[in-house]
């Protein structure tokens, strides 16, 4: 079989992941340029709009699991070692869907309850200077079908937290694993994910940067607790891609503007706002509790 390594060779985990970096920018850069030409976008303008990044993000994830083929030495179903294959894996993926759409509905019930916003439906455009994770997604049916538009944001949710969840839970975690202990490894793993974001929004992401970073330990949390696979972590993701997307696409959600916006989160983002932290963290409870029962 094909390998970057001899097969004696113990690799350390950073070499791995600064190879896989390379070999995702790599095969990535290519299509990047293209897409860059096709969209008439500039790299080095402060950021892009959501018609540039859907299209990037797609391709960039899109070439992620080759990536990580390549740095695993070209395995076949690689992705059983990273958590994905097993059938309980769909069971998994439906509980933690359930699980991330109705606590974060629930929390915007919660927040109503108080009178800190207002849920229903309004004709009001979605904001077009939104960060990518989720909310960008509605972008690509703004002007589309409601039909079409929840297709999108099903689809694109679904790729977005599967790819996700293969390339931090799944790969970089299991690779630093190897060298460190499991919190060292959910924490690190944990600020690359938020990072990413940072890449892509820059500036206007700092206040979630926390909430991201939050959200990828537990997301670390709940591989653990589904037995190493990635079933439920990336369920929960996925449900909570959904509801916010869904949210920003129908305009279901209305802020108060006599709210702090320390505690429903700034610019509207729940994890830039305590409640939104406090989401998580009970999220994250739950998900130990189940582990130890």
């Amino acid at each position: 079989m094909l390998s970057l390594f001899p097969a004696s060779t113990q690799v350390p985990a950073l070499t791995k992941l600064l190879l896989f970096f390379l070999v995702w920018m790599v095969v990535w850069l290519p299509l990047a340029a293209i897409l860059a030409v096709v969209l008439k976008w500039n790299p080095l303008q402060p950021s892009a709009t959501a018609n540039h990044k859907i299209p990037l993000v797609v391709s960039l994830y899109a070439v992620a699991p080759v990536a990580i083929w390549v740095v695993s030495g070209f395995k076949r179903a690689f992705w059983t070692t990273y958590g994905l294959g097993q059938p309980s894996t769909l069971v998994s993926f439906g509980v933690g869907a359930v699980i991330g759409t109705v606590g974060l509905g629930g929390l915007f019930f919660l927040q109503q309850q108080f009178g800190w916003v207002k849920l229903g439906r309004s004709d009001a455009m979605v904001s077009t200077d939104l960060p990518i994770e989720p909310e960008d997604l509605t972008e690509i049916g703004a002007v589309q079908s409601e039909s079409l538009a929840l297709v999108a944001i099903v689809g694109l949710g679904l790729w977005v937290s599967t790819i996700e969840e293969l390339v931090f839970r799944g790969f970089l975690w299991n690779q630093l694993q190897q060298d460190y202990a499991p919190w060292v490894a959910a924490t690190s793993v944990s600020v690359l994910f938020a990072m990413l974001h940072w890449v892509w929004d820059g500036r206007k992401i700092l206040p979630q940067l926390p909430g991201l970073w939050l959200m990828g330990m537990v997301l670390s949390l709940a591989r653990w607790a589904d037995q190493g696979q990635l079933g439920l972590a990336i369920g929960l993701h996925a449900g909570w891609i959904w509801t916010l997307a869904s949210c920003d696409r129908w305009h279901l959600v209305h802020y108060s503007n006599q709210t702090a916006k320390w505690l429903t989160g700034f610019d509207n983002h729940p994890l830039a706002g305590v409640m939104g932290l406090g989401f998580l963290l009970l999220t994250g409870i739950g998900l130990w509790t189940a582990a130890y029962r």
